[in-house]
């Protein structure tokens, strides 16, 4: 999966080749069918200390389909294998309590740390009592290959919350979207 170019134009009397089809048809259509895509999640949700930020992992990959996580090594990093535009969603799922505030922030190249790098999107709710749900969300961040996102989750009980785990709960996920 080569293909990040723009479409060709073909001129009269252009002999097509194997090699043109291949890289003009064969490789934007396959780009198409497997776009770079990862949907993460974690299996067990971590307690957050009350106002510590913290870095979010994850544990289990949905899909992945250009080795964009590793649940080995690096695990809370999303990392673009293709450079170009990426929709991203992060979403935090926080267990009942009826006091302080819910963060969620995405930041790029932060290398683990909730102020380094740069923070791309975020989003806060106060508590409502009931558990709650903060998603953040950028449709078009333009992301060079080798560039990595990283969730950070903070909260303020008064005490240590539970981030709850999940699939629909709390998950990372990145699309490429485009090349520019």
């Amino acid at each position: 999966m080569t293909y990040t170019g723009t479409p060709r134009t073909w001129v009269a009397g252009e002999t097509v080749t194997a090699a043109l089809m291949n890289s003009d048809v064969r490789d934007p259509l396959t780009m198409l069918v497997n776009t770079p895509r990862v949907r993460v999640y974690n299996s067990t949700g971590p307690s957050l200390t009350n106002a510590i930020t913290t870095l979010l992992s994850w544990d289990t990959e949905e899909i992945n389909t250009n080795t964009m996580h590793s649940t080995v090594t690096n695990t809370s990093r999303l990392v673009a294998t293709t450079a170009g535009r990426y929709l991203v969603i992060a979403q935090a799922g926080f267990a009942s309590n009826a006091t302080g505030v819910r963060q969620v922030t995405v930041r790029k190249n932060a290398a683990g740390s909730s102020v380094g790098g740069t923070a791309l999107t975020g989003n806060s709710c106060a508590s409502a009592g009931a558990a709650n749900i903060v998603a953040a969300s950028t449709f078009s961040t333009f992301l060079n290959a080798a560039d990595y996102l990283e969730v950070f989750a903070t909260q303020t009980s008064g005490g240590a919350l539970a981030v709850n785990p999940g699939q629909w709960t709390t998950f990372f996920e990145m699309v490429w979207i485009g090349e520019s």
